[in-house]
């Protein structure tokens, strides 16, 4: 993973925990998901299965759900990290292909 994008998943991977924390009784399977990612960032062995585990763990309320609906104010970095897991999810499908 190049280093740009690493860095802004780490800092990504921050904000949401913080977010979720504040709801952690909610949100603690969520939680220990981003606990390995976090790992893994740190050890810079983010694996294709991890990355996709940790997307079908997201909170129904923390993704954009259709187009056009505005985002709640509640877990925008939560939702940034969505959007930037997505977009590694799929770069790296488009390599293997």
């Amino acid at each position: 993973m190049e280093a740009s994008s690493h860095e802004k998943l780490r800092s990504l991977l921050s904000g949401a925990r913080k977010e979720l924390q504040k709801e952690a009784d909610e949100h603690s399977a969520f939680l220990n998901q981003l606990e390995l990612l976090q790992g893994s960032v740190d050890a810079n062995e983010i694996s294709n299965k991890l990355l996709e585990s940790v997307l079908r763990a997201f909170p129904a309320k923390s993704k954009p759900m259709r187009a056009g609906a505005p985002a709640g104010d509640g877990l925008k970095d939560t939702r940034r990290l969505w959007e930037e897991l997505n977009r590694i999810v799929k770069s790296r499908q488009r390599e293997q292909s």
